[in-house]
């Protein structure tokens, strides 16, 4: 078998031609060789993909730098977890990053969300980026994860009621699991997501570039197809970008944002908090059908054809007014997930699953 047609070869890829925009060159430089030479003018306008990959990218690594300033004083021992997070939530220098860790967790799977969305209305998962695609998926997915795995650490006397009933159905004990969840939480996690971001970025800047807009594909003016350098035009502009978004992020968690936690006075009570938009669905599925597994079926009757979205429209890239069924199934999934939003926030029989989600991730 040729090593292009291996499995290990068709998920990573390679740059197409010596002459693609992804030619190295400056060997001297590990940082540059990060990243191409030059992009066609149209895939790096922010119109087109409004930098939602970037921002992601930049939320993840900052998740990662807050964790890591929180993996030591955390307890993840059952009867010490809850009093640990108390403690940081009371300590001046520690609870700002604390915020900063909860505050960019919902803000990574909005933007996950946002990109995926933008991915599949501009049809950019066909031909060649179908596997980059599919492992976009698992990388969100192992977001999620870490999102989950989260938000049962804090160890509160709601969460580890969830985990317990949830526990009871697949054949674990909430405190036995806790050590679980964090080991999954600050390792093999991380581990994974990091594997899926190397492979994703390089199959996105290095094996078929950033896609162009459906309209510049069919034209294919010269303008569009302009070459605009990396360095140092667009090093710049992200590099302007990152500053100003993670200025806003620690403005936020600094004077705006909070983050909930249960207090540790008398008999445990518990501040009342919103759960995040993006998971209140999860308390309407849950209202429909009380078993804590419901979640799971609904999940899977949307990430299954999620998955399967390149081999299902095979027809070459057209504009979203030409794609009647991708539009369909798009408005379909969001009354879907409306409807379920709706029913969660007015639900007064999903107040365990409230407690774990304002719980958030530690």
């Amino acid at each position: 078998m040729h090593a292009e047609h291996s499995l290990p070869a068709s998920i990573v890829g390679r740059p197409s031609s010596p002459d693609a925009p992804g030619t190295v060159r400056w060997p001297w430089s590990l940082l540059l060789r990060l990243r191409p030479h030059s992009y066609a003018a149209a895939s790096v306008a922010f119109a087109n993909t409004f930098y939602l990959g970037f921002f992601s990218l930049l939320l993840l690594v900052s998740l990662a730098f807050s964790g890591l300033v929180l993996l030591l004083p955390y307890d993840p021992r059952p009867e010490f977890a809850q009093l640990s997070v108390w403690q940081l939530a009371q300590n001046p220098a520690l609870a700002w990053v604390r915020d900063v860790h909860r505050l960019t967790a919902d803000l990574l799977v909005t933007s996950c969300l946002l990109h995926l969305l933008r991915v599949v209305l501009s049809a950019a998962y066909k031909g060649p980026r179908r596997f980059t695609w599919v492992g976009g998926l698992g990388l969100f997915l192992v977001i999620i994860g870490l999102w989950g795995s989260g938000m049962v650490l804090p160890g509160g006397e709601r969460s580890l009621a969830a985990l317990s009933s949830l526990g009871g159905d697949i054949g674990f004990s909430a405190p036995s699991a806790l050590g679980s969840f964090y080991l999954l939480h600050v390792a093999i996690l991380p581990l994974v997501a990091a594997t899926l971001v190397a492979i994703h970025h390089y199959r996105v800047h290095w094996v078929h570039g950033i896609s162009l807009p459906v309209c510049a594909t069919a034209r294919r003016s010269i303008e569009d197809r302009r070459p605009v350098p990396f360095w140092p035009t667009l090093a710049r502009r992200e590099l302007r970008l990152a500053l100003y978004f993670v200025a806003a992020i620690l403005l936020a968690a600094i004077f705006v944002y909070d983050a909930p936690v249960e207090t540790m006075s008398g008999g445990a009570a518990v501040t009342e908090s919103s759960a995040a938009w993006f998971v209140l669905w999860l308390r309407g599925a849950l209202a429909l059908c009380p078993h804590p597994l419901s979640s799971i079926f609904f999940a899977a009757a949307i990430i299954v054809p999620l998955f399967s979205l390149p081999w299902i429209e095979r027809r070459q890239r057209r504009p979203l007014g030409q794609r009647p069924g991708v539009l369909f199934g798009v408005g379909l999934v969001a009354a879907l997930v409306l409807l379920l939003v709706l029913l969660g926030e007015s639900s007064r029989d999903a107040e365990m699953v409230a407690g774990i989600v304002g719980s958030g991730p530690r």
